[in-house]
């Protein structure tokens, strides 16, 4: 009995077969590694450049908060000063050394005139005041019924 035997045979798929054909060249694994290196290198860098710049923003900020809050020490000084030479200015002794210098003179008992004001009469009602001449009778209506109103009247209205 003869077998037949398909000349038309179905290629394998077998990916053990395309290995050995298409083996890698030996100098393109070494460039694969080489740009890997490079890579790794690249990010490194990457990371230390914005390490140093974080740093040095970090240290331009210290160093202005350190001269404001030294301008704020300076301030608090300069007014803390400023008060001292104004409790100076309104003490007793150099408000008088001033007043002497102006021409003025402590006065004596004798020296002041004192004006006599006749005594003020008490009244029962004050004098000028307008009296009311109509009352007005407090309001018993309720939100509730104003709005019943106002819609009332709305309505009323709405029907002429």
């Amino acid at each position: 009995m003869a077998t037949m035997t398909n000349s038309r045979r179905r290629p394998s798929l077998d990916p053990s077969r395309f290995t050995g054909v298409f083996r890698e060249a030996p100098w393109r694994a070494e460039t694969r590694q080489m740009a890997l290196w490079g890579l790794v290198g690249v990010v490194v860098f990457a990371f230390a450049g914005m390490y140093v710049f974080l740093s040095a923003q970090t240290d331009i900020a210290f160093r202005e908060e350190q001269q404001l809050l030294q301008a704020r020490e300076e301030l608090f000084f300069e007014v803390k000063r400023l008060e001292a030479d104004l409790a100076n200015e309104y003490a007793f002794d150099s408000m008088a050394q001033r007043a002497y210098a102006l021409g003025y003179t402590p006065q004596t008992n004798a020296s002041i005139e004192y004006i006599v004001v006749p005594p003020v009469i008490e009244q029962d009602e004050p004098i000028g005041l307008a009296t009311p001449t109509e009352t007005v009778a407090p309001v018993k209506e309720t939100l509730l019924d104003w709005v019943a109103r106002i819609a009332g009247q709305f309505l009323a209205v709405e029907a002429n």
